[in-house]
């Protein structure tokens, strides 16, 4: 009987003492069991794809940071970036990452009870005038991220100022954890009827996923020369 060995388990006869007597095909079926389990375990630097040998050598090249390895297991394969009996490896410590990033891009319009609305969103034209935006960072892994005022100004000039005021509640904190106010803000050349956009992102520490973050745009009562629309909030992110 030739063994069936490694598509299925062999299955041998018990001899009794005394009773049976060993025929050839008794030790035959067990040596060629035998050598069935030597060829799947493949000797040493094993050149046979099947073998444990060579797919454990495959392996070798893992590190203690975490690497993903996966088998292709079908045709067609359900796993895209391989192939049926071969090795995928996506090697960790930053080399050649099993992830992929992704960019996403969040607005929050600006506003104000009981403000006036210019044609780009919250007009900021005279004393008490202000708009806010206010924002909770979706709960997920992120890095890289990026807060931008966008505005429209209503005349142009060499300058414009205004006041703008941020506040961050971290993630399960109830206190606001970073708040700054930049008073007389000098946010460049204008002209009238262009967008812009003014990065405040340095104000902030660290963002992550779950942070609240309020951001308010106020007229500027020092240099008197606040005339725009707060259309809102920009915010950027890279997450994996």
């Amino acid at each position: 009987m030739a063994t069936n060995f490694p598509t299925s388990l062999d299955s041998f006869a018990t001899l009794v003492d005394g009773t049976d007597y060993p025929k050839a095909e008794h030790p035959n079926d067990r040596g060629d069991a035998i050598e069935a389990l030597e060829t799947k375990v493949g000797v040493d630097s094993s050149t046979v794809t099947g073998s444990h040998d060579y797919k454990i050598a495959a392996l070798d090249v893992l590190t203690t940071i975490g690497d993903l390895i996966v088998e292709g297991a079908s045709v067609p394969e359900r796993l895209a970036g391989g192939v049926a009996g071969t090795i995928l490896k996506g090697k960790g410590a930053g080399v050649l990452p099993a992830y992929e990033d992704k960019t996403h891009k969040l607005f929050i319009q600006a506003w104000h009870p009981g403000a006036s609305w210019g044609t780009h969103g919250v007009r900021i034209n005279n004393v008490g005038d202000s708009g806010l935006a206010t924002i909770m960072i979706p709960d997920t892994y992120l890095r890289d991220a990026k807060i931008e005022i966008i505005y429209v100004p209503n005349e142009t000039g060499a300058n414009m100022h205004t006041t703008i005021s941020g506040y961050r509640q971290k993630e399960g904190e109830t206190n606001w954890t970073d708040t700054f106010i930049l008073l007389a803000q000098d946010i460049g050349a204008t002209v009238d009827g262009k967008m812009y956009s003014y990065d405040v992102t340095a104000q902030f520490s660290a963002i992550r996923g779950g942070d609240l973050i309020l951001i308010s745009v106020a007229y500027n009562d020092t240099a008197v020369d606040t005339n725009l629309d707060f259309s809102g909030v920009r915010i950027e992110y890279v997450s994996s």
